[in-house]
């Protein structure tokens, strides 16, 4: 891919996984969210081809994963008309929107835990760390 920025392009560029621990990555469904403002065409500014890079790759490992029968999925928020998120969605004004459409993700995939929701660690059991002795 070409590069605007060479900062960008070294930091983004791609990384050969084993195909051993690549088809791992088969096993489960996987969620890429972004949001808009990415520029389409290479950028002397860093920021702005480090996205457009990342975006790139976003698309290209969910097609890799997809073409060894994974279940990826990738969103591109404002293809879906939910537009002005940055990189950190979940932390934008309509985080609960995002929420919702991650929650909506979640149950198609039976992973939402709606139906049978986790009650959080159990207490962990208090072991003094000297000897107890009775009292007279």
């Amino acid at each position: 891919m070409t590069a605007g920025n060479k900062l960008a392009g070294e930091m983004e560029e791609g990384v050969i996984v084993p195909a051993k621990e690549f088809e791992k990555l088969t096993k489960m469904p996987i969620l890429v969210i972004f949001g808009d403002n990415i520029s389409e065409k290479p950028s002397e500014i860093f920021n702005v081809d480090v996205w457009r890079i990342a975006r790139q790759r976003a698309l290209d490992f969910v097609d890799a994963v997809n073409r060894r029968g994974g279940d990826a999925t990738f969103v591109s928020l404002p293809e879906m008309g939910i537009k002005g998120n940055t990189h950190a969605a979940f932390a934008d004004l309509n985080n609960l929107e995002i929420a919702a459409q991650l929650e909506d993700w979640l149950s198609k995939k039976g992973l939402s835990g709606s139906e049978a929701p986790h009650s959080g660690p159990a207490p962990a059991a208090v072991v003094p760390d000297f000897p107890l002795v009775k009292r007279r």
